[in-house]
């Protein structure tokens, strides 16, 4: 038996009776987002992102509605490691990361944006509308699939939780985040996923099916000046989660106004990070390999916590939700972007947009027009050769 440990990188064979047997392995090349970025002709900016600082806002009015009206970083730009290694983000005003990939049940086409290049070489798509015609970006009834609970039950920290416990009180942190009952999020996006595209019949196979989608649970040790806050993250104990921890001061409730931390690492990979059965990694528990937006993401395109922000390619117009817990305190948060661009945590059970992500596997992606000017644009988006 042969077995690859992807946490260690090793490599064992077990359970051999012969000692004459012979063995052949047959690797294949690791793929590396830079190596998409080549073979698609983009043009990443050489700075690496670090922690995030407010785009522009004055400091003293971050948590009100001022407006940000510019970004410094424009582009394509190297954000560190995640699970697979260095990735890349689409960042600011950007408008060369549209892709025309799919059709749904009436045969439209269905128009994404790319987030990120994975470390992996995979392509991270946010979905971006319907038709013949390119969606608007900001209309009333644009990128969201539907307007939703993340989860329609909040008393209990499982509720934090893409998947969850269907039976309540959770007693320890363990059996709180061992759900395999999907919330009401995952299911929404694994009907739409099935019924209302095609995705899951011609279009599967181009599909990265390792990419995972992160849900990190990962309970904090510091409490933001709530004494209350026991970070158990079980049943109705306070708790707050290490995401919160990376846009929050450190010894206060209030979003950092001047740095922010976000992360492309799932930190639990093994039980937080939601994958496919046949993945290679993962928790093995999606139905479909689709997800949403994580909090860390946005911030890396352009948003920060607590700041309104309507000028980065985020935003929508619309309020939608990320997959990143924030917190417990006698109901479940998570965070979602509003109507103005600011992310921000908010009840569970309250409704907002439902915007799927899936991972594109870069191998057929080519330019509409590849001999053409304004790469990814909606002139001239990238799309799959379907064979």
């Amino acid at each position: 038996m042969i077995d690859y440990n992807n946490d260690s990188q090793t490599l064992s064979v077990s359970k051999l009776t012969d000692n004459n047997t012979k063995c052949y392995l047959y690797f294949d090349k690791k793929k590396t987002a830079l190596e998409t970025i080549e073979k698609l002709g983009m043009e990443p900016e050489e700075t690496e992102i670090g922690p995030i600082t407010g785009p522009s806002c004055d400091q003293e009015n971050c948590y009100s509605d001022n407006t940000v009206n510019s970004m410094n970083q424009n582009g394509l730009y190297k954000a560190g490691e995640d699970d697979d290694g260095l990735s890349y983000v689409f960042r600011g005003t950007v408008s060369n990361n549209w892709v025309k990939f799919g059709k749904d049940s009436s045969n439209n086409d269905i128009w994404w944006r790319i987030i990120r290049i994975n470390g992996n070489g995979s392509i991270r798509l946010i979905y971006a509308g319907i038709g013949n015609e390119v969606p608007s970006t900001t209309g009333p009834s644009t990128n969201a699939i539907t307007s939703i609970a993340y989860n329609s039950q909040d008393g209990d920290n499982t509720y934090v939780g893409f998947y969850n416990q269907s039976t309540t009180p959770t007693n320890s942190y363990s059996e709180s985040h061992e759900g395999t009952n999907p919330s009401d999020i995952a299911k929404q996006l694994n009907d739409w996923f099935t019924t209302t595209t095609k995705l899951s019949k011609e279009y599967i196979k181009y599909i990265d099916e390792n990419a995972g989608f992160c849900n990190d649970r990962q309970a904090s040790t510091g409490n933001h000046g709530r004494v209350n806050f026991t970070n158990e993250g079980y049943g109705n104990k306070s708790t707050w989660y290490t995401p919160y921890d990376r846009v929050a001061q450190d010894s206060s409730i209030n979003y950092n106004t001047t740095e922010q931390k976000p992360i492309l690492k799932c930190t639990n990979k093994e039980k937080d990070l939601y994958t496919i059965q046949k993945s290679n990694y993962g928790n093995h528990k999606l139905v479909n390999p689709v997800g949403l937006i994580t909090m860390d993401e946005v911030i890396y395109a352009g948003g920060f916590a607590g700041q309104k922000n309507t000028s980065y390619w985020l935003y929508t117009n619309q309020g939608y939700w990320t997959m990143t817990p924030s917190h417990f305190d006698s109901t479940a948060y998570a965070f979602a972007v509003n109507n103005i661009g600011r992310l921000g945590n908010a009840k569970v059970r309250l409704a907002y947009g439902v915007i799927p992500v899936i991972n594109l596997k870069p191998d057929n992606v080519t330019l509409q027009n590849p001999d053409g000017e304004n790469k990814g644009t909606t002139s001239n988006p990238y799309i799959v050769n379907v064979n």
